[in-house]
């Protein structure tokens, strides 16, 4: 697909529901760790239109949301805009956010994934066990407001799965160091 503002177009409705939703998480982090979040992302924390690339406009496609001041901790929030997944469903990931995770050595990168129904936030840190194990993921194309898209597939269940508190143990511990 040549079009670089189709799947903003697409998702423009839920752009203030996304950026409420990164700044719930940040807010949550800067709270529970006594620290400082920035946004780094493309479009993270705005409803700004910005046309074009990630690359045309200074960041890197699949870059995170947020950066954990003093730490080395980068943050994906993502999570579905729709009631209806509850927490036994699969998360979906993007794989370009998986890829970028993959090709950067030098971040710590986490998902946090935050669900519409209750707000309840899981994460995933992806680090080199799932990098490892990145591949063994189905990869699904489900069709979602008559688009097709293509998202790795986590099960609920699967080990790289784990509680919001997981995180912020991390970064209590990144913290002190």
């Amino acid at each position: 697909m040549n079009d670089e503002n189709y799947w903003k177009d697409r998702y423009k409705d839920f752009w203030d529901e996304a950026a409420k939703k990164e700044e719930n998480v940040k807010k949550f982090i800067e709270k529970k760790c006594d620290c400082e979040c920035e946004y780094v992302g493309l479009g993270a924390g705005t409803t700004q239109y910005l046309s074009g690339s990630a690359k045309s406009q200074g960041f890197k496609k699949g870059g995170s949301d947020l950066h954990v001041k003093g730490t080395n901790i980068s943050i994906e929030v993502t999570g579905p805009n729709t009631d209806g997944v509850g927490e036994d469903a699969a998360l979906w990931i993007r794989p370009d956010k998986v890829q970028n995770a993959i090709a950067d050595s030098k971040n710590d990168h986490w998902v946090v994934h935050v669900l519409k129904k209750n707000a309840h936030m899981r994460t995933i840190h992806m680090n080199k066990d799932f990098k490892k194990a990145y591949r063994e993921f189905e990869i699904i194309t489900p069709t979602i407001r008559y688009s097709e898209e293509k998202y790795v597939e986590i099960p609920a269940d699967s080990e790289f799965v784990d509680e919001i508190d997981t995180l912020i143990n991390t970064i209590k511990k990144a913290l002190a160091k």
